[in-house]
Formats: C-alpha cells, sequence, structure tokens
C-alpha cells in the first residue's frame, strides 16, 4: 500500500473510533432520557408530549393511556438505537481497517432498513396518536418519506458495495 493510501486508512480508522464512541454515548443519552420522560410521564406530573405538530399534555390523560404512549415513545427510541447500534458496527469495522468489506456493506443494509422501519413506525405512531388522543384537527399523520428514500438507497448502496467487495476478493485471489 502506497504511503497517501495508508495515511487515508489512518484518518479513517481515527475519525471512525471517535464515531464508534459517539455512538456510545448517544445510546446511552437516550436511554438516560427515556428514563427520565418515562418517570415524567408515569408519574402524573406536568408533562407534555409532542409528535411532530401534535402536542400532547399528558396529565389530562388516565395511566393507561400515557402507559401507551410510553411504550409508542419507546418504538420510537428502539428504532433509533437500532440505527446507532449498526452505525457503531460499521465504525468497528472501519476502525479495524475493513473498509469495502462484505460486513461493511450488510451494516449500511441494516441501517437502510432501519430507516425504512422508522418510516413505517412514524406513520403508524402518527395513526395511534390521531386515534387514541382524538386529535380531529390532523386530518393525516406526518409521512416520512425521506426515511422511505434514505432507507432505499442504502439498501441498493449496499448491494454495490457488496458485489465491489466480492469482485475485490476475487481479483485478490487471482493470480
Amino acid at each position: 500500500m502506497n504511503p497517501s493510501t495508508q495515511l487515508k486508512l489512518q484518518r479513517i480508522q481515527r475519525l471512525s473510533r471517535f464515531l464508534r464512541t459517539l455512538c456510545t454515548a448517544l445510546l446511552v443519552l437516550i436511554a438516560l432520557l427515556f428514563a427520565f420522560a418515562a418517570i415524567g410521564a408515569l408519574s402524573g406530573g406536568d408533562a407534555s408530549l409532542a409528535f411532530d405538530d401534535i402536542h400532547i399534555s399528558l396529565p389530562a390523560y388516565p395511566l393507561l393511556t400515557r402507559l401507551l404512549l410510553v411504550a409508542l415513545v419507546a418504538l420510537l427510541l428502539g428504532v433509533l438505537c437500532k440505527a446507532l447500534y449498526h452505525l457503531h458496527r460499521l465504525f468497528s469495522q472501519y476502525a479495524a481497517g475493513h473498509i469495502l468489506t462484505a460486513g461493511a456493506a450488510r451494516q449500511i443494509r441494516q441501517i437502510g432498513w432501519t430507516a425504512i422501519l422508522w418510516f413505517a413506525l412514524n406513520l403508524l405512531t402518527g395513526f395511534a396518536l390521531i386515534r387514541w388522543l382524538d386529535a380531529a384537527h390532523h386530518a393525516a399523520p406526518p409521512l416520512r418519506l425521506d426515511a422511505l428514500f434514505l432507507g432505499l438507497l442504502l439498501i441498493v448502496i449496499s448491494w454495490f458495495i457488496q458485489a465491489a467487495a466480492e469482485l475485490q476478493e476475487e481479483n485478490r485471489l487471482t493470480i
């Protein structure tokens, strides 16, 4: 490997270690924020929840409804944590110097599927909030077409990376 390429790889590895640590910190932060938010929502205090342009004052609802809202938030945050988990794994591979590999393609594909899951869950959550909370002034839940498009795009890119990794492996084995 020439010195210029080696230097680029070292930069990628260094940045990947930082980003992997950032993913870990964000996972811990999300868990802590969810714990505090769930305690606040269930304690009956003056808590509120905002989902796009739907604002909910939680003390106005019974405990069962607040439990369901906490469960919906947990699902949404779970999808976000899934994306961060796959980013953490991707950056771990990059930090180890494995850039163009089938493993990296798999992680990118999983991030794409997670974005599609985010789209679907946001749609379902919007419908659930409108239905449960009688938010009649909201005709339809917000569509996250950006997440759907990004997810599909990442899946396609992961297929290209997978094919490139297979071609690279085949060329490496050719004498």
